[in-house]
This record gives C-alpha cells, structure tokens and sequence, in this order.
C-alpha cells in the first residue's frame, strides 16, 4: 500500500503534464455560432489547413478567408476581440519578432474577409510623436539617437459597438546619448469606425491616453479589463 502521504508527491506531475501540451483554447463569438482555432502543425506543414481559422461550431466549416496567411503554428499567440453582434472581429497576431499587428474582419454572408483599413501608419506616427515627447520629457535633446525597436505594437483594446471600436499603438525603442541609454515608449489610441458607404474602417477621433492606474469615468477611456490577455513580446 502507497503511504497516504506520497499520493500529493506522485499525482503532482501528472496533472501538470496534459495541462503543459494542451492546445491553445477556441474562442467563441459572443452568439456562440464562430469559434477560433489553431490547428495541429503537420496539418498547416502538409497544406491542409492555415495556421488557424475561423470555424462555424454548427457545421465545422472553415469560413475565414482562404487567402489569408498568418500567423505561426509553432508559437500560436493570436489573440480576438469579437464585435457584440459577432460579425465582426479584430485580431492581433505577431508580424515580426518586435512587432505585433491587428488585422479587422467582416462577415460577408459566407465567410470573414480582411476589411479595408484607411488609416494605416496613422496611430503609429502618433504614438512616434509620443515617444519624441517623452525624449523631451526625459532630459533627452536633439541629437540623441532613436536605437533598437523593442517593440511597435498594434492593438485592439475593446470594441463600443457592432460597428466601432478602440485600437492602440504602442511604440518602444532604445534611446542612447553619450554614456546614457534608456528604454522609451508612447502611446496612441482611436476610436475606429465601420464606414458601410466606402466598405472601410475609418479613424472617427484620436483619444486620450490615460495614466497608469488612473480611473476614468468615459468609456472610451482605456480602463484595464480583468482577464485580458496580452501577447508575450519575443
């Protein structure tokens, strides 16, 4: 007979062992109809299958737009933000080894297809005017040099409606001058809306960027949500 005290000691590893190779979870629309998914690596190696996909639970169709090649199937880290009516959704995957990248979706009646986006390079000047601002604020001058990005992220923070939603650019780069180096970052943040007469995501307004910790009462105000989670940068 095994001690009583040994089963803690000999049930421990096994309990860890199928949590550390299972596979990344779906994640369901909120009308529970779509679900993301990343498939098994010799599937994407042999050609069968993307890196991941939307599936419709119902029927197991792959109805995300076959054109599409994202993503990575040896580190998966997509992560998805469903518009409330789950027609709609932005995804942020890694683009690069510094950067990560989010991408808007739209269902045409059979399938979600990569929306039209005006405003690309917009948010990211911003948040490079937000990284020359805290230079300024760093004691930084003029000639100090803009090093290694360490990180030039897009973000999609929450959408506010079927039709309207918040991204975030975050830009972080070393920063050196003389002897001195430091890591400096901004932020940039819009609200960005669904514009059905030019099929297109557009820039509706630049919004605030709120301090560390800070509580805002306006919801477009980036407020940290429980539960989220943020990619891993590599």
């Amino acid at each position: 007979m095994i001690p009583v005290r040994l089963f803690p000691l000999l049930f421990f590893p096994l309990c860890l062992d199928p949590v550390a190779k299972a596979d990344p979870p779906a994640v369901l629309s909120p009308d529970g109809r779509f679900r993301l998914e990343h498939f098994p690596s010799e599937e994407v190696a042999a050609g069968k299958r993307p890196a991941f996909g939307i599936i419709e639970t119902a029927t197991g169709k792959l109805v995300s737009d076959p054109r599409e090649d994202l993503g990575d199937p040896d580190r998966p880290e997509e992560t998805i933000l469903w518009a409330p009516d789950s027609r709609a959704y932005a995804l942020t995957t890694r683009v690069g080894t510094r950067h990560l990248d989010t991408f808007l979706y739209r269902w045409d009646g059979t399938s979600f297809v990569r929306a039209k986006w005006e405003g690309d390079g917009t948010i990211e000047g911003w948040a490079d005017e937000a990284v020359e601002a805290a230079m300024r604020d760093l004691g930084f001058s003029d000639a100090a040099h803009r090093g290694r990005i360490l990180a030039g992220d897009g973000l999609a923070e929450r959408w506010l409606g079927p039709d309207r939603l918040i991204l975030t650019d975050i830009q972080e780069c070393l920063v050196t001058e003389g002897d001195r180096e430091e890591t400096v970052s901004g932020t940039a943040r819009a609200i960005v809306r669904w514009d059905e007469a030019g099929a297109c995501y557009r820039i509706e307004s630049r919004q605030p960027v709120a301090l560390p910790g800070a509580t805002e009462t306006d919801p477009t105000l980036f407020t940290p949500r429980p539960g989220r989670v943020v990619p891993e940068r590599r």
